[in-house]
């Protein structure tokens, strides 16, 4: 089997992304991300700036014009030209620089909790790969730019009805501007451009919302994984089960191997002549109790008994005794006080043999 079929059956994908695999693309910055929430926030902050930010700049600007107006004949204009034209920078970036810092704002607010966590170095490293030629013709002809054609299309038509209905009942006022007051004027400004404002602010809501939804399922769908990938992710997550079979045979034999040479140190070698074998060492002078040193069944407990058999150590066959401290006892252990008695009179027999072999 292929190891990319994975990636070339696009039409095998049907699994649902893996957080795995969610997660990796998250570092990459490959996350949902819709423009038009962005755009969304830069229309919320121009009206922010438009509506609140913009006449309270120009309001502090006229304020501190005032003097030239109150006071024209206090300036020397050969010495105080520097001195006013610092002045009137100072009030033109008191206008621009609170509007500039409300607009960067609503972009900052609408493209950073899409992104975040998804800015890393290795998302923000350059990729050469979008610089190719080949790449540009083909997303300009793609499903995704025929979409975005259609999208701008609804963006027109949904937008311009909003405005044409929020302006529709004040076309009654465009007749009668040029007889209004300057503060009258105001009014009315500000009251059609809170109108406007709302009117696309709500349109383009629907617009921004519907349009995340979409950047989701398509992303969601960009992201799903065929039953190969999964397949190969647990291999990868979990370790190839192959391999993790031959690392436990490796570590059962170190393991048996360490048992085996711990065999010769052995008092007596408790038998089932069939299937178990216990080694127990015993030195009455250093420990409590007798202490099991190997244990096995079957083709071990053969090997145990073998291995015995060479060292000269004594195998008493038990089978009783044996079954029940097989079940109860592992590699180090200290027998249980419950077989002290059994135990003792197998060393009995050991230590009778022994003094019959010394005669």
């Amino acid at each position: 089997m292929s190891e990319d079929k994975g990636d070339d059956d696009s039409d095998d994908k049907t699994e649902e992304a893996s957080s795995r695999k969610l997660e990796k693309a998250k570092e990459e910055g490959d996350v949902v991300f819709s423009k038009e929430i962005i755009t969304l926030c830069m229309i919320i902050s121009s009206a922010i700036s438009i509506l609140y930010v913009l006449p309270w700049s120009v309001k502090t600007m006229l304020t501190d014009s005032l003097i030239f107006i109150d006071r024209p004949h206090t300036f020397d204009l050969e010495i105080s030209t520097k001195k006013v034209g610092w002045h009137i920078y100072i009030s033109l970036l008191k206008i621009l620089a609170p509007t500039m810092i409300v607009l960067l704002a609503g972009a900052f607010l609408g493209g950073l909790p899409q992104k975040w966590g998804a800015i890393t170095p290795k998302s923000i490293k350059p990729k050469f790969s979008n610089l190719s030629l080949k790449k540009g013709f083909q997303k300009i002809f793609s499903k995704d730019n025929l979409v975005d054609s259609v999208k701008n299309v609804v963006k027109l038509v949904v937008l311009g009805s909003a405005l044409y209905i929020s302006l529709h009942d004040e076309k009654r006022f465009l007749s009668t501007w040029m007889w209004l007051s300057a503060s009258e004027f105001g009014k009315v400004l500000y009251d059609l451009n809170f109108v406007v404002y709302l009117s696309l602010i709500i349109a383009f809501g629907f617009i921004a919302v519907g349009d995340y939804f979409y950047q989701r399922f398509k992303y969601l769908k960009k992201m799903r994984m065929s039953k190969y990938d999964l397949k190969k992710e647990h291999k990868e997550a979990d370790g190839d089960p192959e391999i993790k079979q031959k690392l436990k045979q490796l570590r059962m034999e170190k393991m048996r191997n360490r048992m085996m040479s711990e065999v010769p140190k052995a008092t007596v070698i408790l038998a089932n002549p069939t299937h178990y074998s216990i080694a127990l060492k015993w030195d009455e002078d250093t420990m409590g109790a007798p202490v099991v040193v190997a244990k096995g069944k079957d083709v071990v407990a053969l090997r145990i008994r073998e291995v015995a058999k060479i060292n000269n150590i004594p195998v008493i066959e038990n089978p009783p005794l044996t079954r029940s401290l097989y079940g109860v006892v592992e590699i180090e252990d200290e027998i249980p006080q419950k077989f002290y008695k059994s135990v003792a009179a197998v060393l009995r027999i050991v230590m009778e043999m022994k003094k019959k072999t010394i005669r």
